[in-house]
C-alpha cells in the first residue's frame, strides 16, 4: 500500500482529501488518478462520489496517513531544534556536524559491536 501511495502521489492526495478533509471528489472513469485507485482497490464510486473502497483500507490508509505525519513531525521539530547547534553566526560549524556524526554513528552501531565482543571506537582528530 504505501509504495502505491508513494509511486501516485496525485491518487495519495485524493484518498488523504478524503480521509482527513472530508473532500468530495465526483466520479470518472476517465480520471487518471481515480482509475488507478480503482485499480489497486483503494477507491470505488459510490452514488456518483468516489470514496475509499472498504472499510479495512479506510482504517488501513487513514493509519497509514496517521504515521506519518507524527513521524514526519517529530522529525522536523527535531531538526528544527537540532538546526541551531550546527549554525552560529550564519557560519555552518562543520567540525561539529562531523562530531555529532560520529557520536551518532557509534550509538546506532554499539550495539551491533557489542554483539562482536568489543566495541569500536570512530575518532577523526
Amino acid at each position: 500500500m504505501v509504495k502505491k501511495l508513494t509511486d501516485y502521489p496525485k491518487m495519495k492526495e485524493i484518498i488523504y482529501g478524503i480521509l482527513f478533509q472530508g473532500e468530495k471528489y465526483s466520479y470518472e472513469a476517465e480520471n487518471g488518478h481515480i482509475r488507478i485507485g480503482e485499480m489497486f482497490g483503494f477507491l470505488k464510486e459510490k452514488d456518483g462520489v468516489v470514496c475509499v473502497s472498504n472499510r479495512i483500507f479506510e482504517m488501513k490508509l487513514y493509519n497509514i496517513f496517521l504515521s506519518e505525519e507524527e513521524t514526519d513531525t517529530k522529525i522536523f521539530t527535531v531538526a528544527e531544534t537540532e538546526k541551531n547547534q550546527f549554525v552560529r553566526g550564519g557560519v555552518l560549524q562543520m567540525e561539529l556536524v562531523l562530531q555529532k556524526f560520529c557520536e551518532y554513528f557509534e550509538e546506532i552501531y554499539s550495539d551491533a559491536d557489542d554483539k562482536d565482543n568489543g566495541r569500536r571506537s570512530m575518532n577523526f582528530q
